[in-house]
């Protein structure tokens, strides 16, 4: 497994105003491609396409709806990440610690810091459960206390707020064609990287995450979408349930 291969990153939208703050917080000294999905392709298919259009360079895939933190006006996130990467040629992912954008009175509250199973095989986040649109929360939510600081290996990460080497792509290749547009796909193509032999990594590489606004938008325009939800999860859990891969993982890292 190569070191750091010139990477990029890559950011689909939808609308122009949406990656402002995005473009004016990286900067132009960091390569990165703006890319808008003028065909509603949702945002897997865009990532695919970018990574492809890409394909002998590692990418950084950001979502339109994320953002360094406030105080991170140097853009350390992208140096850590980095090193962190040069640092470990075991690994082909590396998964970025996403947090809510609202701060409470002293700690951020935890979007994404890896993904695991629950005992039903329901695919679920190492944080979440808060949705941004109501305020509303579905579980006890997790603040930021850098419990997830350290290197871990895990069972799966979301694919946005992410490191994807060019040669992991290479071995894991696209996502699956049989699900239908959005949602699944990443935990597939984990799940596929490591029956490949491939390590995933979470870091503590921290990102603010607005959470899901382009997908939930394009769903509010056609409640249709929102289907393809179900059948995904139908497709996934007839591929994976029972499996070896389907298994929650979090092991520290211990670095050599």
């Amino acid at each position: 497994m190569q070191n750091v291969n010139n990477p990029i990153i890559i950011v689909p939208y939808l609308f122009e105003n949406e990656i402002q703050e995005l473009k004016k917080a990286i900067g132009w000294k960091i390569d990165a491609e703006f890319w808008q999905d003028t065909g509603k392709i949702g945002s897997d298919l865009a990532y695919q396409y970018l990574w492809n259009k890409h394909k002998d360079r590692d990418v950084i895939i950001l979502h339109a709806d994320m953002l360094p933190l406030k105080e991170d006006i140097d853009n350390t996130w992208y140096d850590d990440l980095l090193n962190i990467v040069n640092s470990h040629p075991e690994a082909g992912i590396f998964g970025m610690k996403l947090l809510y954008p609202e701060k409470p009175e002293t700690n951020y509250i935890i979007q994404h810091a890896g993904g695991r199973f629950e005992n039903n095989g329901e695919a679920v986040h190492f944080g979440g459960g808060l949705n941004l649109f109501d305020g509303k929360a579905n579980r006890e939510l997790e603040e930021d206390t850098g419990q997830y600081d350290k290197i871990r290996e895990v069972a799966w990460v979301t694919m946005g707020g992410v490191y994807l080497r060019s040669s992991t792509r290479a071995i894991v290749g696209n996502f699956d064609p049989s699900y239908y547009w959005t949602y699944y796909r990443d935990v597939d193509w984990c799940l596929t990287a490591r029956r490949l032999g491939i390590k995933i990594y979470q870091t503590g590489v921290s990102l603010l995450h607005f959470e899901g606004k382009d997908n939930k938008r394009l769903i509010a325009q056609n409640p249709n979408l929102n289907e393809k939800w179900t059948i995904n999860r139908t497709i996934f859990m007839e591929k994976w349930q029972g499996s070896e891969e389907m298994k929650t993982i979090d092991i520290e890292v211990i670095d050599a």
